[in-house]
């Protein structure tokens, strides 16, 4: 339809993207790993297509380090023959795939969402798991397209170690887009 107007498609549409790096805390919920907290690194980049001044499709790849717990190795309550010990968080490491959105309501401003699965390997145990994840994270930016991001993850494995384990994240880190990313 847009070549019909006269108008090339490459006119209307732009390819754009950005990189970024966060750590942040992350809480678990469920299964034997419930109540836990662990320390999240990721990088990743992403590919936006779209006119900036509008929301635009994003495509995302991660890479995750769920790895630092909190907790001491094992934690034990009550006495034997009553004596209940919480095993540590396994580290989960691996990479996700994601489609989303981002808009810039303000050239300063980004919010991005989207949705997706990835792979993780649990260090020291055999089998990798699949897992969902929701994200979300607002961006401010400077003049050089380099950025402060806030934001939240959630990452779902419905079957590991026996049980369903849901990871909820808060995250700190930076994100620089490329100039042709700001409306």
């Amino acid at each position: 339809m847009a070549a019909a107007l006269g108008r090339p498609i490459s006119a209307q549409t732009k390819l754009s993207g950005s990189v970024e790096a966060a750590t942040g805390l992350a809480y678990t919920f469920g299964g034997r790993f419930d109540m836990r907290e662990v320390v999240d690194m990721r990088v990743g980049a992403d590919v936006r297509l779209g006119r900036p001044s509008r929301p635009q499709l994003v495509v995302g790849l991660e890479r995750d380090w769920l790895r630092i717990n909190l907790l001491p190795y094992h934690v034990c309550n009550g006495s034997a023959p009553g004596l209940v010990c919480w095993q540590p968080f396994p580290s989960l490491d691996g990479y996700s795939l994601s489609l989303g959105a981002v808009v810039s309501p303000r050239k300063k401003y980004e919010l991005r969402a989207g949705v997706g699965m990835g792979t993780y390997a649990p260090v020291y145990e055999p089998d990798d798991v699949r897992g969902y994840i929701a994200h979300a994270d607002l961006t401010r930016f400077g003049d050089r397209g380099l950025g402060l991001s806030i934001g939240a993850r959630v990452l779902a494995f419905p079957d590991y170690a026996a049980g369903r384990l849901t990871t909820v994240v808060a995250s700190v880190g930076g994100r620089w887009r490329t100039p042709h990313s700001a409306p």
